[in-house]
């Protein structure tokens, strides 16, 4: 497995804890591209890393970017998955 940095922010964001879905998506709109250098080729297989994955609109946006590659799958690894609704410090 090769593990590379393909993806770069183009801009900053602001923080995404307490905003909503529609608010998250547009937050991070075009913030990412991918990077020239990355090594990947067309129709390779990517998984991307994110620490919590809430609305995935952050893992979405890193699929974008991707979109140049023609990547033949793009997966997606967490930490950890924000459960809607549920306030921090409950537990289900």
């Amino acid at each position: 497995v090769q593990v590379v940095s393909c993806l770069e922010r183009t801009r900053y964001t602001v923080p995404q804890v307490g905003q909503g879905h529609v608010d998250r998506r547009e937050n991070v709109r075009g913030a990412f591209a991918l990077r020239g250098d990355c090594g990947l080729s067309a129709g390779c297989r990517v998984a991307l890393i994110d620490d919590v994955r809430t609305t995935g609109a952050t893992l979405g946006e890193c699929a974008n970017a991707l979109a140049p590659l023609r990547p033949a799958f793009i997966g997606a690894v967490t930490c950890a998955t924000a459960i809607p609704g549920l306030s921090p410090g409950m537990r289900p």
